[in-house]
């Protein structure tokens, strides 16, 4: 009980100073008290306190670069990063000691590719960051681990996602993209308006003149902000030499995830008897963002096709594996059509919109 008051009167200090002491370290708080503080980020066992140091040194870690100890010992940044994502995966019914846990990782992750002096085993945790970065945008989170996701990804947009250099990879930078488009579409307004604000951290130059018109001093609705998004993501394919991994990145979304369920809705439907005829109007409605997104991201997929060159290879395997994918789905869904019961737009709507989607 001592330690977390004495945490939480550091934080709530540290709060209160927040916009006085800009990219500065507070005077009152000694290298002797940081150096505590991470010894104790490392050893304490208590998940309040835990979770309370960890949201101090992201205070401290958003201003200043952290010099970690264990005792006598300094860690390396490669020991940092492991023993944040070890946390993070470890306490995922914590929700402050998740967001605090992902929150300083990624704090470091953009302060590693920030440097000109990389740990190169703290290089090979980016892959696990990402990961986790992804799992922690996934629509059954709670709002408050995809709100913290959101501000990551709006904060790190600029070095890590529209950085020509690529530092993270191809597929780990996809990835962080595919969890900012997924938060964009999430059924939290307070969600997708936190993740739209990536709009203000776009580089000018990436934008084309329109664009820049667009997005200047004015807030993006959420739809907005993910057909920006979708776009600059393309525009970050060909700055990559990437356009045919783009390709195909987006025609696998355009797919989505494979699954079985059709039978089983055309099966349930078949079943309704004349009492159980709705009109399903709420629930149809759900297919409207779906849809939209069916439609930008195809409407962007032409543009990409357009784009791509003849020097620019397409893996034929992954094409084939795709082709063969869509044919499946068209023809399990054409079936799925066919079992439906007679006036379908009436009896079973949702059935209908999602297997004709």
């Amino acid at each position: 009980e001592v330690r977390e008051l004495a945490l939480e009167s550091v934080l709530r200090k540290l709060h209160e100073e927040e916009g006085d002491e800009a990219k500065r370290r507070p005077l009152w708080l000694s290298e002797t008290t940081v150096a505590d503080l991470t010894n104790m980020a490392v050893h304490e066992r208590h998940q309040q306190c835990l979770a309370k140091v960890l949201q101090v040194l992201c205070v401290l870690g958003s201003s200043s670069e952290l010099l970690w100890k264990d005792g006598a010992k300094t860690l390396s940044q490669e020991e940092v990063l492991i023993h944040l994502l070890t946390l993070a995966e470890n306490f995922t019914h914590s929700v402050e000691l998740l967001c605090a846990a992902v929150t300083l990782a990624s704090q470091l992750v953009v302060a590693l590719v920030s440097s000109d002096h990389q740990d190169p085993g703290a290089v090979v945790c980016f892959a696990q960051w990402g990961a986790l970065v992804r799992s922690c945008s996934a629509e059954d989170q709670p709002v408050e681990v995809k709100l913290m996701v959101a501000k990551v990804l709006v904060t790190c947009s600029s070095t890590l996602m529209t950085n020509p250099q690529l530092p993270l990879g191809l597929a780990a930078t996809v990835s962080l993209w595919s969890s900012l488009f997924t938060l964009l579409q999430d059924e939290d307004q307070e969600v997708r308006d936190a993740a739209s604000d990536f709009t203000c951290c776009v580089p000018a130059h990436l934008l084309s003149s329109d664009q820049s018109l667009y997005v200047a001093g004015v807030f993006l609705c959420p739809p907005a902000a993910l057909d920006l998004g979708v776009g600059l993501l393309c525009e970050m394919f060909d700055l990559w030499g990437q356009l045919g991994a783009g390709l195909l990145a987006l025609t696998q979304w355009l797919m989505g995830e494979e699954d079985d369920g059709d039978e089983d809705e055309a099966e349930e439907a078949s079943c309704l008897d004349e009492e159980d005829f709705l009109f399903e109007k709420g629930e149809l409605n759900l297919w409207a963002e779906p849809l939209q997104w069916v439609q930008l991201l195809h409407r962007h997929l032409r543009s990409l096709l357009a784009r791509l060159g003849q020097n620019q290879a397409v893996n034929p395997d992954q094409v084939g594996r795709i082709q063969t994918q869509a044919r499946a789905k068209l023809l399990a869904s054409q079936q799925a059509l066919d079992r439906l019961p007679a006036l379908p737009q009436f009896c079973c709507s949702v059935a209908l919109a999602r297997l004709t989607l």
